[in-house]
């Protein structure tokens, strides 16, 4: 998001008077596009491993948690619950909460700093 200004920048020189006076030279201006495009790669790929390093940890934690919950159970749980619901809460329903809120964290990090 910090680098979508900077493509408008980066032509602004060279429509501006880079052709009129000739005064950039013509090599620098996609060098320096090509340049930026691969540290916004760079930086996405920074940025989704990252953040499915810590989503998966606190998966990992929240389904950690949620099983000794269930080691600890009351015995009647498993009367009333199948042991199929109670595994889908374990894994599926933490999987999908996860995704949910980091898709709206990306969302709102990301809009945030266009914005900015």
């Amino acid at each position: 998001a910090l680098a979508e200004p900077l493509i408008p920048a980066l032509f602004q020189p060279l429509l501006d008077n880079g052709f009129a006076q000739n005064s950039l030279p013509l090599w620098s201006i996609p060098l320096v596009v090509i340049g930026l495009f691969g540290l916004r790669g760079l930086a996405h790929f920074v940025a989704q491993y990252a953040l499915a390093r810590v989503t998966n940890d606190g998966m990992e934690k929240l389904r950690s948690d949620l099983f000794g919950k269930l080691v600890r159970a009351d015995l009647s749980l498993f009367s009333r619950q199948s042991a199929s619901a109670l595994s889908n809460t374990v894994v599926y329903e933490v999987q999908i909460g996860a995704s949910q809120l980091v898709s709206a964290l990306i969302g709102l990090t990301r809009d945030g700093f266009t914005l900015l």
